[in-house]
């Protein structure tokens, strides 16, 4: 699966200066995708938002365009009557420079199929969010769209992303996520979703924080909520807030390329330098036969490490089998429930708590992983 990151961009909020220096940090950073919305002063965001005009959004799609970046802009039917559009014309949208439209609301299926028949290679993004697998017959009905599509429109031009949800508690779980992303993925259609910055001012959520999909994900560093929504089977993670930091970008650019996860850890102090160096060296996989509460790589073994600090194994601890342990010598494990103490077994650490939303994803042999340092 190819995976792209992208970030937001709202000029309703800043001048273009600050906007194209945004865009060329994010560029330099290996950033293909933006995202905007059209529409952002009918959604009453902030009273701050001020009126943008379609020359100042043309400047900035081409100066994006110059850069390698893609920009998709949120669309409804009041933006395509203002412009002059319609589902048989995407002129207007062509001249603006934009790469992607995304219909938040507004069209039938038929006329979205439709837009994908246009001819100046536009590509249409669909509204994920309303396709809940937990109602059957909407669940029925974006089968049914997506073998319109395939039937009548150009699948090629389709793919299709979550909402953003600025209010606290109004996010998606990543069970629904899930479902939906394979739902799409059955006549394989891009997925996007977005994570927020920790950083960015309050732009769409003056009185509360983060504009991204999961709910769980809305405190939480964007690359480390990317790399759930990559296991999930999104290909497109895009930040939400408006201005990300430079640390931000710089990591989810990173892990965008990586094809492990990277599970921080807290290392126990009492662990040798070299052996905490050797462990984070290495790509693990948890092993098949899964058992029902640890998490076991064999890939460490061989590591000669003396007893020390056998303590007992509190649910979420890292621990490594000791030299008494024979054959065993080296063997990493996660403990996923309580367990008492071993002599044979040291406790080298614990996973951060900002890296067990990545467990589930590595039992089974599914994901490989390092640990890494919180």
């Amino acid at each position: 699966m190819k995976k792209e990151v992208g970030i937001s961009v709202y000029p309703e909020f800043y001048d273009l200066i600050e906007i194209k220096r945004y865009l060329k940090k994010a560029s330099d950073l290996g950033f293909t995708k933006a995202f905007t919305a059209l529409q952002i002063a009918e959604y009453n965001f902030s009273s701050k938002a001020k009126t943008i005009g379609k020359n100042e959004f043309k400047e900035i799609f081409s100066y994006a365009k110059s850069l390698g970046i893609n920009f998709t802009a949120d669309t409804t039917r009041n933006v395509f009557d203002s412009l002059g559009a319609t589902p048989t014309n995407l002129e207007p949208f062509y001249d603006l420079g934009l790469a992607t439209i995304r219909i938040d609301a507004g069209f039938d299926y038929e006329e979205i199929c439709s837009m994908t028949n246009n001819k100046y290679g536009i590509i249409i993004e669909s509204n994920a969010s309303f396709s809940t697998p937990k109602n059957k017959q909407y669940y029925e009905e974006v089968k049914k769209f997506c073998k319109l599509i395939m039937d009548f429109g150009n699948i090629t031009q389709l793919v299709t992303c979550f909402n953003y949800f600025p209010r606290m508690g109004t996010g998606h779980s990543k069970e629904f996520v899930k479902e939906v992303v394979h739902l799409y993925k059955e006549y394989s259609i891009p997925v996007s979703a977005f994570v927020a910055s920790q950083f960015s001012a309050p732009d769409l959520n003056e009185h509360d924080h983060g504009v991204q999909t999961i709910e769980e994900h809305r405190f939480m560093a964007p690359h480390l909520a990317a790399q759930e929504l990559f296991c999930l089977g999104v290909s497109n993670v895009i930040i939400g807030d408006s201005m990300a930091s430079e640390s931000e970008l710089s990591e989810l650019s990173r892990i965008k390329d990586l094809e492990h996860l990277e599970i921080p850890v807290l290392f126990n102090q009492y662990l040798p330098k070299d052996i905490e160096n050797k462990i984070k060296s290495i790509v693990m996989t948890s092993r098949v036969d899964q058992p029902a509460d640890i998490i076991r790589s064999t890939d460490t073994r061989g590591i000669e490490l003396a007893p020390l600090y056998c303590a007992p194994r509190i649910k979420y601890s890292v621990t490594m089998d000791n030299i008494m342990n024979s054959r065993y010598a080296g063997e990493l494990q996660i403990v996923l429930k309580e367990y008492g103490p071993r002599q044979n077994i040291n406790v080298i650490g614990k996973i951060a708590e900002e890296g067990r939303h990545l467990l589930p994803y590595i039992l089974y042999g599914n994901q490989r992983f390092v640990l890494i340092n919180k």
